[in-house]
């Protein structure tokens, strides 16, 4: 991951810990899988390629790992996900009406994709978040909802005369060891205390 800015002062952390159980929608087979709207999302097609390749080993790695009864049976892709608005600016500093605008438009995401939601964090000029996909194209259609109408509804709330979100954001495969998953996770829940945002 890129390093991040620091956060704007007196800024608070919204950071949640979900549980979400992935619809059973249909999941893209692995073999000849395409992601068409990653290059949407402002990768190049080098790295639309290479996300692709990543999101499939990773899918074919889990589908090797034994299921515990009742345990859903196709495969998931851990993904660490990070945006940062145009130019740094401070745009998602304490804002109820925000926060309000960005989980519900987090929980449409995931209620229409079956994206998996673990872990998630929002400061003034970037947010990350760690997800479950069970294909490329179920990721691409997660960040383009997510930052597409976040990006809109928020950008009209603030009355911004530029765009919310800058052109690109970051998708990490993350591999399927469970100490790499935990340090990513305890990163993306530590950002707050990090910058001094929350008391603990």
């Amino acid at each position: 991951m890129t390093t991040q800015p620091a956060a704007a002062p007196n800024e608070r952390s919204k950071s949640a810990a979900m549980a979400h159980t992935p619809s059973a929608s249909e999941h893209v087979p692995l073999t000849g899988e395409s992601c068409p709207d990653l290059e949407g999302l402002g990768l190049s097609e080098g790295e639309s390629e290479a996300l692709r390749a990543q999101v499939k080993a990773a899918l074919e790695e889990d589908a090797k790992r034994p299921r515990k009864p009742g345990e859903d049976e196709r495969p998931v892709a851990v993904v660490e996900i990070t945006k940062k608005t145009m130019a740094d600016r401070f745009y998602l500093k304490p804002d109820a009406e925000v926060e309000d605008i960005f989980n519900g438009v987090l929980g449409r995401a995931i209620e229409k994709t079956g994206v998996a939601f673990h872990f998630g964090h929002l400061l003034s000029n970037h947010g990350g978040m760690l997800v479950s996909v069970h294909s490329c194209d179920e990721l691409a259609s997660f960040a383009h909802l997510l930052f597409q109408q976040t990006g809109t509804r928020i950008r009209q709330h603030l009355d911004l005369d530029t765009r919310l979100w800058g052109e690109r954001y970051h998708a990490i495969v993350l591999s399927g060891d469970a100490a790499i998953q935990a340090a990513r996770a305890k990163y993306c829940l530590a950002n707050g205390t990090k910058e001094h945002l929350v008391e603990h």
